[in-house]
């Protein structure tokens, strides 16, 4: 690759880039109510059972078994929705986790706390705190975690993201 691809003109600073450079990051949402999804899902087969006996039509009847499904499953979607958390974590440069794993004398679990002690921008999160966020929230979510953060530091690529439902907006003026 030529150095032409990074020069923008031919005032192009360098060290203004540098200067305005940002380490990578990535982020992971999980859920304090994952139990709920199983609600969620016994919900729709009860109520994809109701509409195969078909014995209303009409969901705006009252008494139709239909519409206090559909009333719970709402509900629990919301509450699912309301429990999501966002974490949001930055590369993490050899040149910090390396003095880290260094002076650390636990196993692996307490040395990956720390590492993502330190990684993580928000919300903060203490190394101590982990252990009850991994306990609460299950190994599955946990992992997705620790994948973001290891994908903010090793992901080689940086891609332009790009989401049609903005785009389109943008395009249309609706909203």
């Amino acid at each position: 690759m030529s150095g032409e691809a990074f020069t923008k003109s031919d005032d192009f600073d360098l060290n203004a880039w540098i200067d305005g450079a940002k380490l990578p990051e990535k982020s992971a949402t999980v859920y304090g109510r994952a139990d709920l999804v199983a609600e969620y899902e016994a919900l729709d087969q009860q109520l994809r059972a109701e509409k195969a006996r078909g014995d209303v039509d009409d969901a705006r009847l009252s008494g139709d078994p239909k519409v206090a499904i559909a009333q719970r499953m709402d509900e629990v979607r919301s509450a699912l929705q309301a429990s999501a958390l966002t974490f949001r974590f930055r590369a993490l440069l050899d040149a910090e986790a390396k003095p880290i794993r260094e002076a650390h004398k636990g196993g692996d679990e307490e040395l990956t706390f720390k590492l993502l002690s330190v990684q993580v921008v928000e919300p903060k999160v203490s190394a101590e705190q982990w252990p009850k966020i991994r306990e609460r929230i299950g190994d599955g979510q946990f992992a997705h975690l620790v994948e973001a953060a290891g994908s903010a530091s090793y992901d080689r690529q940086v891609s332009v993201p790009f989401s049609l439902a903005a785009s389109a907006l943008l395009k249309t003026g609706d909203s």
